[in-house]
């Protein structure tokens, strides 16, 4: 089933902004760092006050809920591979995969 609502794109300032945002209410979130609907709405009203929109649709409660648990996803990825025995991370290059063994 296609979304009607216009697919969000997200630049670094607005990606920063909302992790700011987040992270200043970190209190106010649950288990796990799950946020209640009204802090995804504060969220969106901060970005589009922060006029940072630089493509795609203004963000919406829903896109701030989905980005947020987009870069916790992420960031549990990193985590877990990071506790590997005998793998490399670094903030800068990642795992430092390149060329052929990229693909």
């Amino acid at each position: 089933e296609a979304s009607s609502e216009p697919k969000a794109q997200w630049n670094s300032q607005e990606t920063n902004a909302l992790l700011a945002f987040l992270f200043s209410k970190l209190s106010e979130a649950g288990d796990g760092s799950n946020f209640k609907s009204q802090t995804f709405s504060s969220a969106a009203s901060v970005l589009s006050q922060a006029h940072l929109l630089t493509a795609g649709p203004l963000k919406t409660a829903k896109h701030c809920k989905t980005k947020w648990m987009s870069l916790k996803q992420m960031y549990g990825n990193i985590e877990a591979y990071h506790s590997l025995s005998g793998v490399h991370w670094d903030s800068e290059r990642g795992a430092g995969i390149e060329g052929e063994a990229a693909w």
